[in-house]
């Protein structure tokens, strides 16, 4: 039988340990940083409020938002707030406004995200008025009132004097004012063109032609009967409606046409209703956004004379509110208050009160309503089983049918918590530590511990009935120990496993080469401190010594783990591992890590 030796030229390394518990803030930040994303770009009119809505994703721990806004040139807009996650801001000129995000959670901060909101003039739109007759020597006020801004800018007015009989001399009161007059003085055709500015874009042109005592063969208005203005039947509607005006069964005395003129002769206090095309034959009342009674005047004038106002009344009645409650999370735990919700809508935006109301509870509980006034309050059961709540939603006129939630209430158990299972070197004082656990009822919790030591241990725990024990790890083995925590008369129970090694035997000499063998479970070291063989046990067993003739330089270990070879400089020591004796030396030349032997 033959056998080799291969003599290892590296020290191995032996390192006992024990190890446990959950990962380091290092660890966790070594995700990738926080995503921030600003929200989507946007569009708006001036004064508008725009809401943001900042997201954040791939964060660690606590998250904080920074928000910076850079408006266009001119602008007074900023930021409701710079640290909340969906602040606001009113636009008041027109340009693009730049917001940027950044979001800092535990460990970094994210690359700043960008959205923006552009707001876009729009131009005014100018308005002259009706074309009129007049005399010449009468005072003549042109109406630019009709002009508009769909961004509700303040308009700059510029009126214009373009065309008038040969020889008159008639001028404008004033070229910048809303509603300017003239007094012609010959008769004739005078032509006026109205130019507004909302301070960043000019309206086109609109013109007003004054006839001047031409409507008659002699310069004045024949005699006729006086127009009779028809402004249509009464009308009811409903919200967002915009009801037509019909003038056109108006009589004329005259031939010719008729000169219309619609106007909002009453409307429910707030209203922002107007009229659309308020010289067409056929007008439109726009913005109906109040309920009650809106009363248009209609005026028609031939030529010559306006006819006494017609009036129509238009009608919207009241619109009941109605209410909705989302449908909350079951079960909920016993004593800890709720929320209840409600959301409420009104056709007419008008002011609404909230009554919240118990329907239906268990038997014997006495628990209230946090405020039942509220759309949003809370309440706190006071015994299991089913809660049925109800709200209704009232403007001035009317009430909502009543919208109900139903809640079940159950007693749940509590949460055990001991943490990570623990290693610890014997002799060590092990806290066991049950603080962490809950009751969802957030009540007090009574703690209860058992210990089942290891073999041969004595241990036992300091105080079984505290949220934190401790025991001396006095023999090695497995500690386990079983929380046991109480409230509300139900309990649950969570484990912890302690394991307790014994002391590490320390190397006392200046190693040269080791080996292991599996069949002994010893570390097989050679050192020359004096030249010896170690039979070294890591868990403390007292360590065999082989003395050895030769100073040693390597060790290696038969498969078998019960025979050792020494090399030495010229030569090799056998030894058998099992009787501690060296059982053979050979003396050889060269390499002695080529050398094999042979029994």
């Amino acid at each position: 039988m033959q056998s080799y030796f291969r003599f290892a030229a590296s020290a191995a390394l032996l390192v006992a340990c024990a190890c446990g518990g959950s990962n380091s803030q290092a660890e966790r930040c070594a995700a990738a940083a926080p995503e921030a994303t600003a929200g989507p770009a946007q569009s708006a009119g001036k004064r508008a409020t725009v809401n943001l809505r900042g997201t954040a994703a791939k964060t660690t721990g606590d998250i904080a938002y920074a928000w910076r806004l850079d408006p266009p040139p001119g602008s007074k807009a900023a930021l409701s707030s710079s640290s909340a996650a969906a602040p606001s801001f009113t636009t008041d000129v027109s340009g693009a406004y730049v917001a940027t995000l950044f979001v800092r959670d535990a460990c970094a901060t994210s690359v700043p995200s960008t959205t923006v909101v552009t707001v876009v003039n729009h131009a005014p739109v100018a308005s002259a008025g009706p074309d009129r007759q007049a005399m010449p020597g009468d005072t003549v006020t042109l109406d630019g009132s009709g002009s508009a801004d769909l961004d509700q800018d303040t308009l700059q007015y510029h009126w214009t004097l373009v065309s008038r009989p040969v020889g008159s001399a008639a001028t404008l009161s004033s070229a910048t004012v809303r509603s300017p007059t003239f007094t012609p003085d010959l008769y004739g055709t005078y032509a006026a063109i109205l130019v507004v500015s909302d301070g960043d874009e000019t309206s086109d042109p609109a013109d007003v032609i004054v006839q001047a005592g031409v409507t008659g063969p002699n310069g004045t208005c024949p005699p006729a009967p006086a127009p009779v203005a028809s402004a249509g039947p009464d009308q009811n509607i409903g919200p967002f409606t915009s009801p037509q005006l019909d003038g056109t069964a108006s009589a004329n005395g005259r031939p010719g046409a008729l000169a219309f003129n619609w106007s909002l002769a009453s409307a429910p206090a707030g209203s922002r209703a107007s009229m659309d095309q308020p010289h067409a034959a056929r007008s439109f009342l726009s913005s109906v956004d109040k309920p009650g009674t809106y009363v248009v005047s209609l005026v028609v004038n031939d030529g010559c004379v306006d006819s006494t106002a017609a009036t129509v009344r238009i009608t919207r009645p009241n619109s009941v509110p109605s209410v909705f409650i989302p449908a909350p999370f079951q079960p909920v735990p016993l004593l800890v208050p709720f929320n209840l919700q409600g959301i409420a809508f009104d056709f007419d935006n008008e002011p609404l009160t909230y009554q919240w109301e118990v329907v239906s509870r268990p038997q014997g509980s006495a628990a209230a309503i946090a405020d039942p006034k509220l759309p949003s309050t809370t309440f706190a059961p006071d015994l299991e089983g089913t809660y049925v709540f109800s709200l209704v939603v009232s403007d001035a006129v009317s009430s909502s049918s009543p919208a109900q939630v139903t809640f079940t209430v159950v007693n749940q158990p509590p949460v055990a918590r001991v943490g990570a299972d623990q290693a610890v070197g014997i002799g060590a004082t092990v806290t066991l530590d049950g603080s962490s656990s809950s009751d969802p009822s957030l009540r007090t919790l009574a703690f209860a511990w058992t210990l089942q030591p290891a073999a041969g241990s004595t241990a036992t725990l300091s105080n079984p009935s505290a949220a934190k024990t401790t025991f001396t790890a006095d023999v090695p083995g497995i500690y386990r120990a079983q929380l046991t925590v109480t409230a509300g008369g139900l309990s649950s129970q969570a484990n912890a496993t302690v394991g307790v090694w014994p002391a590490v035997a320390r190397l006392s000499h200046r190693v040269i080469d080791a080996a292991y063998s599996a069949a002994l479970d010893r570390v097989i070291i050679v050192a020359a401190d004096p030249s010896a063989l170690y039979l070294f046990d890591a868990h403390g067993t007292p360590e065999a010594t082989v003395a050895l003739s030769f100073v040693p330089a390597s060790v290696a270990v038969e498969p078998d783990g019960l025979f050792a070879a020494v090399g030495h400089a010229n030569g090799i020591s056998y030894v058998d591992l099992q009787t501690k004796t060296v059982v053979r030396v050979l003396t050889v030349q060269g390499d002695v890590g080529a050398v094999r032997r042979r029994w």
